[in-house]
């Protein structure tokens, strides 16, 4: 599979893209792709730089070592002078210091916090004021109301209102404008809940019927006349139980129903109804009508209930169906369907039209989607899709007109899957050809080919996969992905939204084939990309020299094999302060090598020194602090001991070679 964006421009760029169920075009991928020839961008590399990177969640490339810190670094690459921030394997966050011993400490010369735009406090707050960067705070004064407010009251002690049964009233110009009592509330002039219970009366003329209980009325003469019910409107009107009534002029005649806009109405003598827009009309129960002058199954309740009907004129008489437009009808007695469009007809229970004059005729379980689209004749279970497409046979989707009567959709070949069937199926055959599927665009930006999975579900993910002739599911395949936002699995691939690349082929071959051209690392940090490791045409370098370690004493590698050796860096211009060494033979001779075997069982009958001997004797060769960690030993750095222990060797021998030939010319 090849992507190519032909573009040249400055910003184009080619890219294989795999997305999460809830990403877009900014967030919740993974991008692998490649600059184009004249891309200056700067955001990816130069041009004809390639790249893979992640804006989901995590992304898994590389491994964790505990107890070990992360660093933010400014103005160059030495951490002894350079580093600004640093978030250590305990979660302490530090700035300005190395050894953070709080979640977050922050460390400067002078002013290390400062915070700017906050309003000042008053001596009745209890807020914080700040003066030049100083946070100081306000005692509040705890023996009455502030006309700014109080803070630090406790509910159980202090309040606004009476301490018996008598209810509180508000007045403006000696007017009652509101009454709190104790099951009810009416705010507005004249307002009234005419001893009703549990229940609100707001807005002027607002009114409760007499002895209902959980009654709201909002609005100008807006009156509800049954319990559990709310008017909300100017003259709205609920005359049922457990209704609503929205909307000025609107009425709730019947138990349990919904009237939406302006003189909606649900009829009286029904239940469960709902009209939602002006003059919209419901005359049955489990009715909805949606729209101006719609009105929902208004002849025959037993063959309409929970019917829906949305726009102009539209007729839906038959249950459970729903008609959307203008002039479309619902038949009588084919349940279950819908109408969407201008002049749709459904005849057939559990038919969907979709369309201006779609149609579905009286057969069942017929799909029409499209202008003029139809399922007609013996079209049970049937689809057509598309202007004017036909389907008169049953079980059967037609794309188009007639003449397009495949299922499925074949490139190159019919021969589909007996056992899975494909949707579309591409087969390049013996083709020279090495392009099965091929992207191409002239886009002067990235130009992708994006695999989603809409489903957020717990195991569910997005992959793009190439597999091997002799791979299948399990096998043999090399497979980029990321995770779906709920993704819960755990293991290596686990975590919501991680990206991943990996095969279960043989070998894994990650590389440039571009002569002379990096292989090259990264991750993000504080919104900045950071190299971490480079692959030259010469070798594996690090990201930074002297920056990063292969190993620490608590993680080690097992073995390192080399055909040349290790060579270390040695160039008398890298060094200062040299100095003769002062050890020798008289500390080779107090070393002491022993035979050991490696507790974790990693390896027996091994030869060499132990560390805590050595640090007495050499302490220059042993790194490690051993109340925190296990100590290591630069065996390496002993090779100068032992020449310095050899030339004193040597200048006892020749001495002693001296004495002898003395005494052999006597």
């Amino acid at each position: 599979m090849n992507i190519q964006n032909l573009s040249s421009g400055t910003s184009a760029s080619s890219d294989v893209v795999a997305t999460a169920d809830n990403g877009n075009e900014s967030t919740n991928y993974v991008d692998m792709g490649i600059n184009g020839s004249n891309y200056n961008g700067g955001v990816m590399g130069a041009a004809n730089d390639s790249y893979l990177y992640n804006m989901g969640q995590n992304f898994l490339i590389g491994t964790g070592i505990a107890n070990k810190s992360l660093v933010f670094m400014t103005g160059g690459t030495s951490q002894t002078s350079n580093e600004r921030m640093r978030l250590d394997g305990s979660g302490n966050l530090g700035i300005g210091l190395t050894n953070p011993s709080n979640r977050l400490s922050v460390t400067a010369t002078s002013n290390p916090l400062f915070l700017g735009g906050l309003i000042t406090g008053s001596a009745a707050d209890s807020v914080l004021t700040v003066s030049n960067g100083v946070i100081r705070r306000n005692s509040a004064n705890a023996l009455a109301w502030s006309l700014a407010g109080n803070a630090g009251t406790s509910p159980a002690s202090n309040f606004i209102g009476t301490t018996d049964a008598q209810s509180l009233v508000v007045k403006v110009n000696n007017t009652q404008m509101a009454r709190f009592d104790q099951n009810a509330v009416t705010l507005g002039l004249a307002a009234t809940t005419n001893n009703s219970t549990y229940s609100a009366a707001i807005g002027r003329n607002a009114a409760i019927g007499y002895n209902h209980s959980d009654a709201y009325a909002f609005g100008t003469d807006a009156a509800v006349n049954a319990s559990n019910s709310f008017a909300i409107g100017n003259a709205a009107l609920t005359n049922g139980t457990n209704s609503f009534a929205i909307g000025n002029g609107a009425r709730a005649n019947n138990s349990g129903s919904l009237a939406i806009g302006s003189a909606a109405t649900t009829a009286y003598s029904i239940s469960d109804a709902i009209a939602i827009g002006s003059n919209a009309t419901s005359n049955a129960s489990n009715s909805i009508a949606i729209g101006s002058n719609g009105t929902a199954a208004g002849k025959t309740v037993t063959n309409a209930a929970n019917a829906i009907a949305i726009g102009t004129t539209v007729v839906n008489n038959s249950s459970n169906a729903i008609a959307i437009g203008t002039a479309t009808t619902i038949a009588y007695s084919v349940s279950n369907s819908i109408g969407i469009g201008n002049a749709v007809n459904v005849n057939g229970g559990n038919g969907i039209a979709i369309g201006n004059g779609s149609a579905i005729g009286t057969i069942s379980n017929g799909l029409a989607v499209g202008s003029g689209a139809s399922v007609s004749g013996s079209g049970n279970g049937s689809t057509a899709i598309g202007y004017n497409a036909t389907a008169t046979q049953p079980n059967e989707i037609i794309l188009g007109d007639r003449t397009n009567t495949a299922v499925s959709v074949g490139i190159g070949t019919e021969a589909f899957s007996s056992a899975n069937r494909e949707k579309l199926l591409v087969d390049a055959g013996t083709s020279a050809s090495v392009n099965a599927i091929v992207g191409r665009g002239n886009n002067n930006n990235y130009l992708q080919l994006n695999i989603q999975n809409q489903n957020g579900g717990a195991v569910a993910s997005s992959d793009v996969v190439a597999t091997a002739d002799n791979g299948n599911e399990t096998q043999n395949y090399v497979d980029l992905g990321i995770n779906s936002s709920g993704y819960s699995a755990t293991g290596i691939l686990g975590g919501a939204n991680n990206a991943y690349l990996y095969t279960t082929g043989n070998d894994f071959v990650i590389g440039n084939s571009t002569n002379n051209k990096s292989l090259i690392f990264y991750t993000t940090t504080g919104g900045a990309n950071t190299e971490r490791m480079r692959i030259t045409a010469s070798g594996l370098v690090p990201g930074q020299d002297n920056v990063y370690s292969l190993g620490t004493n608590p993680a080690r590698w097992s073995a390192v094999w080399s055909v040349n050796g290790t060579i270390q860096t040695s160039d008398r211009r890298l060094k200062t302060n040299i100095n003769p060494l002062r050890y020798g033979l008289k500390e080779v001779l107090a070393l002491q090598p022993v035979t050991y075997d490696w507790k974790d069982k990693s390896g027996s009958d091994k030869v060499g020194l132990i560390a805590q001997d050595v640090k007495k004797i050499v302490p220059g060769v042993v790194s490690g602090d051993e109340t925190k960690e296990t100590l290591g030993l630069n065996y390496a750095e002993l090779v100068p001991v032992l020449i310095n222990a050899i030339k004193e060797q040597q200048q006892q021998i020749n001495q002693l070679k001296s004495e002898l030939e003395g005494l052999k010319r006597k």
